[in-house]
């Protein structure tokens, strides 16, 4: 056989996989930021307390030519048990995906082919890929491969960037480049006590990182429970991101001040591939009245990325104040894959039923299995 599967339930062989890891991504120019192994350590360490590993490396001989970061739980669907595979993502990061630099099509139908034979697993989630990244095309093979599985289509906000600042700025509204000189008179600019700052060095991180506890501890989300600075964990998975990737050159903040007084501030990401506006957090007590804070923050963050040379600035963050920089968007798919077995086909008669009496309401479309090589087509009026 041309390639051979391991399965890796161990989080230490997981760690061990680090050369190999760091060699695939390489030789796909880097791969976006949150499939690299500083990434998905990172969310291992605080997000998975509740999974265990589910890593498959596919081999080629000697050498590994890909790795599909997957996860096993034991959840619910539909209040009925299961056991569930799932990629290393959740609310805390935004994307993921396989790693399959070349190649992608023949590997994935081997990874399917050895998934399918695999009784450990009941469904598997494989959540907010975007189009065009790695792992795209290897969870929309699923159907092909004889699997049935509903699916879920949405789009993401980017900039795409050319040109310079000024050329872009008068591709946008009056009233947009309005609030720009505004934003450039209230900036310290003009002398007045407010003024943007930008953190992007590991000696400056760890101010810009208060500045953002900081904002954020006196913003909406504190009288949801949702600040960073209520829970321990939460608070060590950003600090860990802006440390590792603030020491790679690969991350900055950036924090408004008025009157000596951080109002916002904002977390960028950025790799090979393009720059992404991570996480922002706004001070209810801002008390400013003629410039939003959070429009602000956002603009000063993306110049930044513009000078910095980024082609692409993906806003991962569902803001309108991220929203109205941009009428461009990108496609990503979420898709829910049932094994085939007389389990897998109760979850998903189950599936269908309650689909049946709800309509439009569900999120996902269902894809039936279908003849090997088949492309899957969704009914446009079925796409979210």
């Amino acid at each position: 056989m041309k390639y051979r599967i391991e399965k890796i339930v161990r989080w230490e062989d997981v760690w061990a996989l680090k050369a190999d890891w760091n060699e695939l991504l390489s030789s796909r120019g880097g791969g976006n930021i949150f499939l690299s192994y500083s990434w998905i350590k990172n969310w291992c360490r605080f997000s998975a307390q509740e999974v265990s590993p589910h890593f498959l490396r596919v081999r080629e001989g000697k050498r590994t030519v890909a790795i599909i970061p997957l996860v096993f739980e034991r959840c619910t669907w539909r209040k009925l048990p299961v056991r569930q595979l799932r990629f290393c993502i959740d609310s805390l990061s935004p994307w993921c995906g396989a790693i399959i630099p070349e190649r992608e099509e023949e590997i994935a139908k081997v990874v399917w082919g050895f998934l399918k034979k695999q009784d450990n697993w009941d469904v598997m989630r494989m959540e907010k890929i975007p189009e065009g990244e790695m792992g795209f095309l290897f969870q929309s093979m699923a159907p092909g491969q004889g699997l049935d599985s509903l699916i879920a289509h949405g789009s993401q906000y980017y900039i795409a960037i050319d040109g310079t600042w000024e050329s872009y700025c008068l591709t946008r509204t009056k009233r947009f480049r309005r609030r720009l000189r505004t934003l450039a008179e209230n900036s310290g600019e003009g002398g007045n006590s407010a003024e943007v700052r930008i953190f992007d060095t590991p000696e400056t991180a760890q101010e810009g990182m208060r500045m953002f506890l900081d904002v954020d501890s006196r913003s909406w989300k504190r009288e949801e429970g949702e600040t960073i600075d209520l829970g321990s964990t939460l608070h060590g998975y950003y600090q860990n991101i802006v440390d590792t990737f603030t020491a790679k050159g690969q991350c900055f903040l950036v924090a408004f001040m008025s009157a000596g007084k951080p109002v916002s501030a904002a977390i960028f990401l950025c790799d090979k591939q393009g720059a992404y506006g991570f996480k922002t957090s706004f001070a209810a007590d801002c008390g400013l009245e003629d410039i939003s804070p959070g429009f602000i923050v956002v603009a000063a963050g993306i110049r930044e990325c513009w000078r910095r040379g980024s082609k692409v600035i993906h806003l991962l963050s569902g803001s309108p104040e991220w929203e109205r920089w941009t009428s461009k968007k990108k496609g990503f798919a979420r898709r829910v894959v049932f094994r085939p077995s007389p389990y897998g086909d109760l979850l998903l008669g189950v599936e269908r039923s309650i689909r049946l009496f709800a309509g439009k309401r569900i999120w996902y479309a269902f894809v039936p299995r279908v003849a090997e090589g088949t492309q899957e087509t969704v009914p446009s009026e079925d796409r979210c």
